[in-house]
């Protein structure tokens, strides 16, 4: 199948004369799952190697977990779950593995380390992100986002604009995602040329199903759906490994939810009206887990901000800096081990998403402002 790839590169500019600038690499795709996957890998194939050399959990855990007899039957039942449920998106993960020249094994484990990490009780290992503010009055629809990681994404993640189309060229999937190095797009931001916006917060519940599907081929497959209500219904029918909280809005209506979701409780969704706040526990509901400390901070230093009533609102709870512990915009200063790499914000009746790379509150003008069109072409 003939394929369209075109790459752009963005440049933000140096906060401060000591900082280097920071490149935020754009690429547009037309083709099929597995060519998304082989082009991703071959396009961001340095970025991919130097993130996952820096990755200490891959060295550390996933791998030693995986070379025991538990991980190696671990994997193979997550594997098996994802190939039954999503194959097309396991495609792409052997087309990131191919394209980048990197083991399968170890692009599935990153896949997976949420999954693996919860089986082994190690909390303190994982990455707790993100931060999330919704506004809904009648003169703003508004839903901010920052993304949380290792530090290692803001080097190297990038911007995925693809279609995927059909053997006669029929368009499948069409959407844009800020997204990790060597991971399906999906699990930070993104939206799709059906309406439907989404962002994702990680949560921590104390067990995983490791019969069910992992969760960033459930968030990739979100972001192909038909609208909110498509979403959740793939939601409410697919049995999920570990937990992850899903914020959603359609930019037609204007609709606002959040949905948390959890591998032996059930789910549980809100309709937002007004303003709401998610970080890194759940709060729809209290299925068994683990206490988050930043999350606790970041909660309480929001609730001594003023209520968000537009973009500057929004920005200036994202963007705070006071807790000296655990701020809301992170800087990776133990105890805090995470980096605010992006922060997004949707706007929905101007229909964009701006994306900022530095302190929106101190560095208010986005790297780049696309529009939530529903043609990516």
């Amino acid at each position: 199948m003939p394929i369209t790839i075109v790459i752009t590169i963005l440049v933000a500019v140096a906060a401060t004369a000591s900082d280097q600038p920071r490149f935020l690499p754009n690429l547009y795709f037309r083709g099929n799952h597995y060519q998304l996957g082989f082009e991703m890998g071959r396009i961001f194939s340095e970025r991919i190697h130097s993130a996952f050399k820096e990755s200490k959990a891959l060295k550390q855990t996933l791998i030693p977990f995986y070379k025991t007899a538990k991980g190696y039957a671990f994997f193979k039942d997550l594997l098996l779950s994802a190939n039954n449920t999503f194959p097309q998106y396991v495609s792409e993960v052997k087309g990131i593995a191919d394209g980048s020249q990197i083991a399968f094994n170890h692009v599935f484990l990153m896949h997976i380390e949420n999954e693996i990490e919860t089986y082994l009780e190690k909390f303190k290992n994982m990455t707790q992100s993100c931060t999330d503010v919704h506004v809904k009055t009648s003169n703003q629809t508004l839903l901010g986002h920052n993304e949380d990681a290792n530090p290692a994404v803001k080097k190297y993640g990038y911007i995925i604009k693809a279609e995927i189309v059909s053997d006669d060229n029929i368009v499948k999937e069409a959407f844009t995602a800020y997204t990790y190095p060597g991971l399906v797009p999906g699990n930070a931001f993104g939206f799709n040329n059906h309406g439907l916006l989404i962002t994702c917060n990680a949560v921590f519940p104390k067990r995983c199903n490791q019969s069910s599907l992992p969760r960033n081929f459930l968030t990739r497959a979100i972001l192909a759906s038909r609208g909110i209500n498509d979403a959740l219904q793939l939601i409410n029918r697919t049995s999920i490994a570990v937990g992850v909280s899903i914020n959603m809005g359609d930019i037609f209506t204007e609709r606002l939810v959040n949905i948390e979701l959890s591998p032996y409780h059930g789910n549980k969704m809100i309709l937002v009206n007004g303003h709401y706040y998610h970080y890194n526990m759940y709060k729809n509901f209290n299925p068994p887990q683990y206490k988050d400390p930043s999350s606790i901070h970041r909660q309480a230093r929001a609730r001594m901000l003023p209520i968000p009533v537009s973009k500057s609102g929004v920005l200036l709870i994202l963007g705070d800096t006071k807790d000296p512990k655990y701020p809301i915009y992170r800087n990776a200063v133990l105890p805090d081990r995470d980096l605010t790499v992006a922060t997004g914000l949707f706007n929905f009746r101007k229909k964009t998403l701006s994306i900022f790379l530095d302190n929106p509150k101190l560095y208010p003008q986005p790297l780049i402002q696309l529009t939530l069109n529903t043609s990516l072409s």
